[in-house]
């Protein structure tokens, strides 16, 4: 599935995954089966039009999921809340992985967080 039915990098209105980390790819399942979700819809990609930053969008870190039962149900219940604030952030420090539910979908992060290297 990809939002704007496209997959061009340097085109905000697509969600593209070139340039993605496998590592993040390899999470992305991982949760998948682990929330026991029969599939995840990748919102946001490695398109442009995200903030830059080392574990960002655009470096292949960083990518959007839709909020769906499966994922709303599970990440709070495996997941510590670690900053209360306008939005519910999560934080997995086995996975180093970071969580941020932004109304419709999850905005998750791949390897940041203590211990990382980062």
């Amino acid at each position: 599935f990809s939002s704007g039915d496209c997959t061009d990098r340097n085109n905000p209105h697509c969600t593209s995954l070139d340039q993605i980390h496998e590592a993040t790819i390899d999470g992305v399942i991982q949760t998948q089966i682990e929330a026991g979700c029969p599939s995840i819809d990748i919102t946001g990609g490695t398109e442009v039009g995200h903030d830059p930053g080392t574990y960002s969008h655009g470096s292949g870190w960083k990518v959007d999921l839709r909020g769906m039962p499966c994922l709303d149900n599970y990440i709070p219940s495996v997941y510590t809340q670690y900053v209360p604030n306008n939005y519910c952030n999560y934080h997995g420090f086995l996975n180093c992985s970071q969580y941020y539910y932004e109304i419709s979908h999850w905005d998750w992060n791949f390897g940041i967080g203590p211990g990382c290297g980062c």
